[in-house]
């Protein structure tokens, strides 16, 4: 399981109407969580020298990977689902994957992603692992404006709880394996997806 990281509370100020967008694109998630998510897309972990970046965007489909192109998944973010991404989804358990790919060392990051669809709109898969109090708890330690050592402790063990949702289907692995092969070490990839973990099925 990856190491689940530490959080510090900063307050910013956004125009209403990218607030209002940003709503629009959480679904039933809140701000917050929306904002975190697109900007651990943004700034992934790097060494000081990995400028050259790339995004790879993968959905998982009837037993294989999918490339998608940039617009199309960024579509598929704010709540606009591509009618060619459309065809390939399913109710529950839909898995996509991002690969951060810097231009001189290769691989540096994998994004996993896992939605379901309902009433015509994706929704976190990490929801299902949390009861109804535990999903208002977490929606609401995200947006506390204040946060007690207790809170922090409640809000990594939500996390920790959520974090089966985004494993992979045990034979999605070597499927993305091969199509990233070439771009890190096998250890380098292994341990990438090993941090995603997999579970049978789907």
């Amino acid at each position: 399981m990856a190491k689940q990281a530490e959080y510090v509370r900063y307050t910013i100020r956004v125009p209403a109407d990218l607030y209002e967008r940003i709503k629009v694109a959480a679904g039933e998630k809140s701000v917050n969580a929306e904002i975190v998510e697109a900007l651990e897309l943004a700034y992934p972990i790097l060494r000081p020298q990995q400028q050259n970046l790339r995004l790879f965007h993968f959905q998982w489909y009837a037993g294989e990977w999918y490339a998608i192109d940039e617009d199309s998944w960024a579509r598929f973010r704010a709540g606009d689902i591509p009618s060619h991404l459309a065809r390939r989804m399913q109710p529950k358990n839909n898995h996509f994957i991002v690969a951060v790919v810097d231009e001189e060392v290769g691989l540096v990051n994998l994004i996993s992603h896992n939605y379901h669809l309902k009433d015509g709109s994706c929704v976190l898969a990490a929801d299902d692992y949390l009861s109804d109090q535990e999903k208002a708890d977490y929606a609401w330690l995200m947006k506390s404006p204040t946060a007690t050592e207790d809170d922090e402790q409640r809000l990594k063990s939500l996390r920790e709880k959520m974090h089966p949702a985004f494993a992979l289907p045990s034979a999605a692995v070597p499927k993305l394996k091969d199509i990233l092969k070439g771009l890190a070490s096998e250890d380098a990839l292994d341990q990438l997806l090993n941090q995603i973990g997999s579970v049978e099925g789907e």
